[in-house]
């Protein structure tokens, strides 16, 4: 005999213990031995229902919760880490928006010092014409102008990679960071933050460690996932 069986179920328990269950199966039998090879057979099927009550009240609910507590705990480390994903974002804008503001800064301050080499070639030249100093001073003094047009080139490199650097950070696209304006926030003051860096950061390891555990979203995470 030929037997084909197909069986499903589904099975659902509640935090108090209550258990239920829908069941269904069905069957088709063939008979090998009849001469009739090309009879059909037979098939049935069963549809059934069970609900099981503990008698105990609350019994089950713990093994039964468990799941949903783990589901939750890793719902809330999974918010964890998209806010410290968010910090993470934000802290790398302000670093890379800081190094443009830096560059700007050297840029400028490049561009003065080959200015004041340029006019000091137009004092030696002056001062050679009148004969006040050797001829041969001119190799110095341009030879040092050359240098600072070096190192301003370089100062312009540096601004356009630092630039480059915030406008992928931002999702921007190098023609839109190019449209944009020179930054408007300068460097925060510097008067006190040592003392205030003293007390938000102490020295000893331990309670550098303690505050990391309390306000880092990923450490929570993670102490989440363990519990």
């Amino acid at each position: 005999t030929e037997r084909l069986t197909l069986s499903a179920s589904l099975l659902r328990q509640s935090r108090s213990g209550l258990t239920t269950k829908v069941f269904t199966e069905w069957q088709h039998l063939r008979d090998q031995s009849s001469l009739n090879f090309t009879s059909p057979g037979a098939g049935y099927g069963s549809i059934g229902f069970s609900v099981d009550i503990p008698l105990g009240r609350g019994r089950g609910q713990e093994e039964v919760g468990a799941g949903e507590r783990i589901a939750d705990l890793g719902l809330s480390a999974a918010r964890l880490d998209a806010a410290h994903q968010a910090g993470l974002t934000v802290a790398e804008v302000l670093q890379r928006y800081w190094a443009v503001r830096a560059h700007e800064r050297y840029q400028a301050l490049a561009r003065e010092i080959e200015l004041r080499s340029v006019q000091q070639v137009e004092q030696i030249k002056k001062l050679i014409a009148k004969e006040q100093v050797p001829a041969s001073e001119i190799n110095l003094v341009q030879a040092n102008r050359a240098d600072k047009a070096r190192q301003r080139a370089l100062a312009e490199q540096a601004l356009r990679e630092a630039r480059t650097a915030l406008g992928k950070t931002l999702g921007r696209d190098p023609a839109g960071m190019a449209a944009l304006g020179a930054t408007a926030s300068d460097f925060p003051a510097a008067n006190g933050l040592e003392a205030q860096g003293a007390q938000i950061f102490p020295a000893t390891q331990q309670a550098l460690q303690d505050i990391a555990r309390q306000r880092r979203l990923d450490l929570q995470a993670q102490q989440l996932r363990r519990d």
